[in-house]
């Protein structure tokens, strides 16, 4: 969460920035708590996922910045970035699911 702030701070988009710092501390609070909470895991996951969700301009966002190659290279980043976090939503989904034999 941390690194795509920076990018999106970086890539003039202070809006989106606020918006997953504001999840990063999210995180940091249910990592902090000594009993876990899995029901504001479970938002936390949703809420996530839902600013990547089709008609979010996050799925559309291009980082501007006046150095070319540091844009180019930024959008690169962003796009790894939104991978990565895709990625480890998928998985906490899949581990917050309470399977039944």
């Amino acid at each position: 969460m941390k690194e795509l702030c920076e990018l999106l701070r970086n890539g003039d988009n202070y809006e989106w920035a606020s918006v997953f710092s504001h999840f990063h501390d999210e995180t940091k609070i249910i990592i902090s708590k000594n009993d876990f909470d899995l029901d504001s895991l479970e938002k936390l996951i949703k809420n996530i996922r839902n600013s990547f969700s089709r008609g979010s301009s996050l799925t559309t966002l291009i980082l501007s910045h006046e150095n070319t190659e540091m844009k180019k290279r930024l959008n690169q980043d962003f796009s790894r970035a939104r991978a990565r976090i895709l990625g480890i939503l998928k998985d906490m989904e899949y581990r917050t699911i309470e399977t039944i034999n």
